[in-house]
């Protein structure tokens, strides 16, 4: 085997391909700059929205917040909220929503719309509203205004009060042509059948549920929730005139004896940009000059300033100095 392996010229041994270890690459993070790098808020490209029945917003504080932390809803249409002037916003929502209340004299009853601080709304106020429990918002979108609004019908109301909502909803309509529309709340209206169309109880007048679904052929506005959101009864309505924008909608677990409408829609708003802030290099100051320009402030300031001067003069002066250093 010796004699074999000697005959054989070492060319022949040589491998036919070589390859050299490179030592891998580091993927060591730089979690300092991760860290320090803004974030940038981002709009979703599908507004979810919530309509909830609350009956007592204020004794479900907790509760309200575990939901908001899980679906993280754009837009909250709330009713039944049972709060009073006296009630701040901060005690029941986080400072990521603005909102949009109006309560009832009572304690009862009541309406909110809570709008994520990314999007940027405008209250909307209308004539002739007081007697009605209704709150809307103009939302501004890539394309157009998203008006919305958050409505609770009291469900042993009049038919004059129905009439002085409808007039409401069509007021609105009319003065906001090109808007897309998303009319939310809590109708009382279980006589309707909304996949038919037509009446099958008899709860309210019926006057009352001719006026509402006539107001809503009139004003070409489709109520897109079918499924039951109380019992068998579908009471949490959403209207719309662009019914085409609507993704999909969820019934979930309510808050109360009502459960909570989950709505995606395919409309983009407009990001509420955070104005730019001045932001001071504190580590290229030259800390010993600084020190002695507030040291001759000091001096001076004591020195010339009469202790009888208005405290406003005082401050202006002291403000001057400050920004010039």
């Amino acid at each position: 085997m010796q004699t074999l392996l000697n005959t054989i010229p070492n060319q022949t041994l040589q491998p036919l391909a070589r390859s050299t270890p490179v030592k891998p690459k580091s993927t060591k993070i730089n979690t300092t700059a991760s860290l320090n790098k803004p974030t940038k808020e981002v709009i979703p490209k599908y507004l979810k929205t919530l309509v909830i029945n609350l009956q007592s917003i204020r004794n479900k504080t907790a509760d309200l917040e575990i939901l908001l932390e899980c679906e993280k809803p754009d837009i909250i249409a709330g009713t039944e909220i049972w709060l009073h002037p006296e009630i701040y916003n901060t005690e029941i929502f986080n400072s990521n929503y603005e909102i949009f209340r109006k309560d009832r004299a009572d304690n009862h009853g009541g309406v909110l719309l809570a709008i994520k601080n990314t999007l940027i709304a405008e209250e909307i106020t209308l004539p002739n509203s007081k007697n009605i429990e209704s709150t809307f918002c103009k939302i501004n979108t890539t394309s157009t205004s998203l008006i919305i609004g958050s409505i609770y019908r009291p469900p042993n109301s009049s038919l004059e009060y129905m009439q002085e909502l409808c007039n409401q909803i069509t007021t609105l309509k009319e003065t906001n042509k090109n808007a897309v529309f998303w009319i939310m709340g809590d109708f009382n209206l279980p006589d309707i059948n909304w996949k038919t169309l037509t009446i099958d109880k008899h709860q309210n007048l019926k006057d009352i549920n001719e006026l509402f679904i006539e107001t809503l052929h009139n004003l070409s506005l489709d109520q897109i929730i079918k499924k039951p959101t109380r019992l068998n009864n579908t009471l949490n309505l959403f209207l719309t005139n662009r019914p085409g924008l609507v993704v999909d909608y969820e019934i979930i677990p309510g808050l109360s004896d009502h459960e909570i409408i989950k709505i995606h829609s395919q409309i983009k708003a407009v990001a509420n940009t955070k104005p730019k802030r001045k932001i001071l290099l504190w580590n290229k100051c030259n800390l010993t000059q600084l020190h002695q320009a507030a040291l001759n402030f000091q001096q001076t300031f004591l020195l010339e300033k009469d202790i009888n001067q208005p405290v406003d003069t005082s401050g202006i002066s002291l403000k001057t100095i400050l920004k010039a250093l």
